[in-house]
């Protein structure tokens, strides 16, 4: 373990449409430990969560003390925001900042997200949405494409959400 590594060249925001269970807990340390700057929690119409206004504050609170220890245990010398829980349509002003934003998707047009990286190397700036257990509706990833994100395809298997995440942050 090295202590005190900098930030990664590209900074990397992930918009992660909560998972059931603890799955989140485990994805934000996960993502944490691979170098992500932020991480928006979003809820999406097929998101199984559901979190009233006292929980979304309860939960961020949560997922910020999961990324700090996270950060702590591999030694970065940053700690990634978890930023408020938010609908989908306001996530997506997060990836229309970005220098590539990128949206894994199950449509048979999404491009690998290799190819999209091919000659966009180096990124300052990328924006990773993953939606929820099965997919995103075609209205939000409409509303993806028009906000700038590049559907994206992880290969030929179904992977879980959290699998999804981690890949792609690894790629980026």
């Amino acid at each position: 373990m090295r202590h005190g590594t900098a930030a990664t060249s590209t900074r990397l925001t992930l918009l992660q449409a909560i998972p059931k269970g603890d799955r989140m807990d485990w994805l934000v340390e996960k993502a944490t430990e691979l170098g992500v700057c932020a991480i928006r929690p979003v809820v999406t119409e097929r998101g199984i969560v559901r979190l009233k206004a006292g929980e979304k504050s309860n939960r961020r609170d949560r997922w910020q003390r999961i990324v700090e220890a996270a950060a702590r245990q591999c030694g970065t010398a940053w700690i990634p925001e978890v930023k408020p829980v938010t609908g989908f349509k306001d996530s997506l002003e997060d990836g229309r900042q970005a220098e590539l934003f990128v949206v894994g998707s199950l449509e048979p047009e999404a491009k690998s997200l290799r190819e999209v990286l091919r000659d966009r190397c180096p990124l300052k700036s990328a924006v990773l949405l993953i939606g929820p257990e099965g997919d995103l509706t075609r209205g939000e990833l409409d509303q993806a494409r028009e906000a700038g994100a590049v559907p994206v395809t992880f290969g030929r298997r179904v992977l879980r959400v959290e699998t999804a995440a981690l890949y792609g942050v690894s790629v980026l």
